[in-house]
C-alpha cells in the first residue's frame, strides 16, 4: 500500500510542477510581448526625436 501512496504523491508532485511551469511559461510569453511593444515604442519615439531635432535645426538656420 505504501508503494501506491508514493506513486500517488509523485503523480501529484509532477502535476503541481507541470501547472507551475505552464503558469511560468505564460508569464514569460506575456513579458516577451511587453518587451516587444516597448522596443517598438522606443523606435517610434527615436524617430520622433530625430524629426524634432531636425525641425529645430531648420528653425535655427532660418533665424541666422
Amino acid at each position: 500500500m505504501l508503494l501506491q501512496e508514493e506513486k500517488d504523491k509523485k503523480i501529484q508532485d509532477l502535476h503541481t510542477e507541470l501547472w507551475f511551469q505552464k503558469e511560468r511559461s505564460a508569464a514569460f510569453r506575456k513579458l516577451q510581448m511587453i518587451l516587444k511593444d516597448l522596443e517598438e515604442h522606443a523606435e517610434v519615439m527615436s524617430i520622433r526625436v530625430e524629426d524634432i531635432v531636425g525641425s529645430l535645426k531648420m528653425v535655427e538656420l532660418d533665424d541666422v
